[in-house]
């Protein structure tokens, strides 16, 4: 079943914020982290809004973490390099 969500491609930065917090309360983390992964490689992104977009991508694989704790190493391992470029940042 496709999610109205997933036909649109974002055309803008509110939009892909407004989907990222529907598949995070659909608890979709694996499809609001790859929204987030792909936006970052849209022509549309704006680089200088990494900062944000490196925490929301942190907060989700640890809310994915939170929410499976049987797979909680696994989650938030890929959290980590994002966790040190926001800190270079």
């Amino acid at each position: 079943m496709a999610y109205l969500h997933e036909t649109r491609v974002p055309q803008n930065q509110m939009e892909v914020l407004d989907r990222m917090i529907e598949l995070q309360r659909e608890h979709r983390y694996d499809k609001a982290i790859q929204l987030l992964r792909d936006w970052t490689a849209n022509p549309s992104y704006d680089p200088t809004q990494n900062d944000y977009y490196f925490q929301q991508l942190a907060m989700i694989y640890f809310m994915k973490a939170y929410e499976r704790p049987r797979d909680r190493d696994q989650a938030i391992l890929p959290s980590a390099p994002i966790c040190e470029k926001r800190l270079r940042l």
